[in-house]
C-alpha cells in the first residue's frame, strides 16, 4: 500500500505557493477605495488565495499604460469573452450581443500584481500609482 505522505507534503507546498497573505489582498482592496477602480469583493473572513487580483475600470487601457510607464506590469485575462471565441462558437454558443454584461466587462477588467511574495511596500506602490492616475481626471 502506498503512503499518502508525499501527496500531503505536495499539497502543503502547493498551498504555501498559492497562499496570498490576507494583508496583501486587504491592503490592495482598501488602497483602491475612493478611486474609479473597482476591486474584487473579498470573502467576509477577509481571506483569499487570489492568484489574480482583477479590478474593473472604464479607463482600463489608459490605466494599464500609466502603470506600465511606472514599471508596474498588469494583465488582461480573457480579452475576448469566452462565448465569442472560435472554440465556443464552433460548439454553437450564442454570438455577439447574447451576453451584454460579459461583453461590456471584458473591456474594463485589468489584473493587478498579486502573489504570495507581494510586500506591503509593493502594494502601496501599486495603489499610490492608481490614486495618482485617478487624480488626473
Amino acid at each position: 500500500m502506498r503512503s499518502l505522505a508525499p501527496r500531503i507534503v505536495t499539497l502543503a507546498i502547493v498551498a504555501a505557493l498559492v497562499a496570498v497573505p490576507a494583508g496583501a489582498t486587504l491592503n490592495m482592496n482598501e488602497g483602491l477605495w475612493e478611486t474609479t477602480v473597482h476591486p474584487p469583493a473579498l470573502p467576509p473572513e477577509g481571506e483569499s488565495n487570489f492568484h489574480l487580483f482583477v479590478v474593473r475600470t472604464r479607463q482600463r487601457d489608459a490605466l494599464r499604460d500609466f502603470l506600465r510607464e511606472r514599471g508596474i506590469e498588469t494583465g488582461v485575462h480573457y480579452p475576448v469573452p469566452l462565448h465569442l471565441t472560435p472554440a465556443y462558437q464552433s460548439l454553437g454558443y450564442p454570438g455577439a450581443g447574447s451576453l451584454p454584461v460579459t461583453e461590456k466587462l471584458v473591456n474594463e477588467i485589468l489584473s493587478l500584481p498579486m502573489c504570495a511574495e507581494l510586500s506591503e511596500e509593493q502594494v502601496n506602490t501599486v495603489t499610490s500609482a492608481i490614486h495618482e492616475f485617478a487624480s488626473q481626471g
